[in-house]
């Protein structure tokens, strides 16, 4: 496995890099120049952001499917999943609380 780090100074690891440069090594050697505090660890740029708009995606289609679902679908959904809503709860209510459910 590799992972990212971005030097906090100036180092000879193999080769010369600078302060604020990133570039990926193995666990082990990654870990003992953030241990020595020469790096820290960092992230692939995009990675988060990319992360973040699929699960975005994810959801909006997750409610889309849900939206398209009767009383009766949801209250099967509900029951299935046991997912805590109350009784008398509209639509809206039933899809939040499987939506919130299944994020746990």
């Amino acid at each position: 496995m590799a992972k990212l780090v971005t030097f906090l100074m100036a180092a000879t690891v193999g080769c010369l890099f600078n302060e604020g440069e990133t570039a990926s090594f193995e666990d082990d050697v990654a870990d003992d120049l953030i241990k020595r505090k020469i790096a820290k660890a960092a992230k692939a740029k995009g990675s988060a952001d990319k992360t973040d708009a699929a699960a975005e995606k994810a959801k909006a289609k997750a409610l889309a499917e849900l939206e398209k679902l009767d009383d009766e679908a949801l209250n099967k959904i509900v029951a299935d999943e046991e997912v805590q809503v109350a009784a008398d709860a509209e639509k809206p209510a039933k899809i939040a609380a499987i939506l919130a459910k299944r994020a746990e």
